[in-house]
């Protein structure tokens, strides 16, 4: 075995132990353990499969009841908490902001207080916007069966203010 390999088994050790100890500031942090070079695949797919089987197994499912009018419009909602001058935004913003009148974009804020700026205007301008930041997961889930969403997008993955639980 070589130093390389031993070392990215340890560290994909690591990672599990320190999610596998419950603390919260591990649980959102699988990014994190992404952008180190020492985290294999097979480690990444772990802490993923470590977080579902935490949260995931244990959520309770909604029944999901939609308009099946083919002649609606798709209503596509994203979620994220970067809604923002940030970087995933401007990787999204052309994607969310571009679509036809066959579709209808809403846009689930969770961005803590202050965080909107003038990016954030131009969403809340061109989709149905939803600040969701305070909302609880239940709260957040009734809104989107109530909004009718027909397909849901994470926008933030493990990252800081991500919503991955109502996707569970």
């Amino acid at each position: 075995m070589s130093g390389v390999s031993h070392w990215r088994q340890i560290h994909d050790a690591t990672a599990l132990r320190l999610l596998r100890g419950g603390d919260p500031v591990f649980e959102r942090r699988i990014m994190e353990f992404d952008l180190s070079p020492e985290l294999t695949t097979e480690g990444a797919r772990a802490l993923r499969a470590m977080w579902w089987r935490k949260h995931g197994l244990r959520a309770k499912r909604l029944a999901h009841f939609n308009n099946l009018n083919p002649d609606r419009p798709l209503r596509v909602g994203y979620v994220s908490g970067d809604f923002n001058f940030h970087s995933a935004c401007t990787v999204f913003a052309s994607v969310v902001l571009g679509h036809s009148k066959d579709y209808i974009a809403y846009c689930y804020a969770s961005m803590p207080l202050g965080a909107a700026d003038e990016t954030s205007s131009v969403f809340q301008n061109e989709t149905r916007w939803r600040d969701v930041y305070a909302w609880s997961d239940k709260q957040l889930a009734a809104q989107i069966q109530a909004d009718e969403i027909d397909i849901l997008v994470d926008l933030s993955g493990f990252t800081p203010n991500n919503r991955l639980p109502v996707f569970a």
